[in-house]
């Protein structure tokens, strides 16, 4: 997918937006599945060591697992340093905005 490296947008410019395929279902995979796999399985481990659990004891054991996913997602995506493949690039500036006297933009 073709990438701007000098787009020169400023805020209010109406642009086109790219992201690969494999790069939003990685986010979907990283963000909401490893999480909830974790959930799943510090539920499951919890009832296997300690037998049949009450309401208290799931809720604890799955938000444990929820949080182990989610700092194990945090990792991954630091230690392979594929957070940039997954945010999207601007790809045309489809049309500029003239401002009006007054207005101010930053850039």
């Amino acid at each position: 997918m073709p990438r701007m490296p000098d787009t020169n947008v400023v805020t209010g410019d109406i642009v086109r937006l790219c992201l690969q395929p494999q790069g939003l279902l990685r986010a979907a995979v990283l963000a909401y599945g490893v999480p909830l796999f974790g959930a799943l399985a510090g539920l499951l481990l919890a009832g296997a060591v300690r037998g049949e659990l009450g309401d208290a004891e799931a809720a604890v054991a799955a938000m444990a697992g929820a949080f182990a996913g989610f700092f194990g997602a945090r990792r991954e995506l630091r230690r392979h340093r594929s957070a940039a493949s997954l945010m999207p690039s601007i790809a045309e500036r489809m049309s500029a905005v003239t401002p009006a006297v007054g207005d101010v933009y930053e850039r």
